[in-house]
């Protein structure tokens, strides 16, 4: 199984990807500095690292590709009002 975070390095997320990893549970992380998740979370064997702009769909979706599931914290306030059918 992977799980994909996006938001990793982010107070919520960075919890999740630890407890994630701690538990040899395969994750894939999308963020816009790789440098910073480094930083934050080392380096892992159960880690996978890919930098991305949220703001290009078609590489976000190329970044979920063969994801099991998908933890993203803020994805709600992000997607405001698509989200709320407006």
């Amino acid at each position: 199984m992977t799980i994909t975070v996006i938001g990793a390095t982010g107070r919520v997320g960075s919890a999740v990807v630890q407890r994630l990893v701690t538990a040899n549970t395969a994750v894939r992380v999308l963020v816009r500095d790789p440098g910073k998740v480094q930083r934050l979370l080392g380096d892992s064997a159960y880690l996978e690292t890919i930098r991305i702009r949220l703001d290009n769909p078609a590489a976000v979706a190329a970044g979920l590709t063969g994801s099991d599931a998908v933890f993203w914290p803020w994805a709600r306030s992000v997607c405001k009002p698509a989200c709320s059918g407006s």
